[in-house]
């Protein structure tokens, strides 16, 4: 008999057993809860495994923090000048 797990983004493990049904009970549960801005899983991703592989995915928002690039810079002269 297959094991399924849920799992939800920052929360970890919500499920782990033998029921289908119920794994996917929670994770359209937490698929829409997800959406809600005062949950605790608000826009966080949900993975339901099937024997350990990727049965069914919601993926959640990207973080959109701004990187920057850093470049070190060496001060170059050109070698004619010297």
């Amino acid at each position: 008999m297959a094991q399924y797990e849920v799992v939800v983004g920052n929360i970890g493990t919500v499920y782990c057993g033998k029921s289908k049904k119920e794994a996917m009970r929670l994770f359209k549960h937490y698929e829409e809860y997800s959406t809600l801005p005062q949950a605790s899983c608000y826009q966080e991703s949900i993975v339901v495994f099937k024997d350990r592989e990727i049965m069914q995915e919601h993926v959640g928002a990207v973080d959109t923090v701004d990187t920057v690039d850093t470049v070190d810079t060496v001060d170059t002269v050109d070698k004619e000048e010297e």
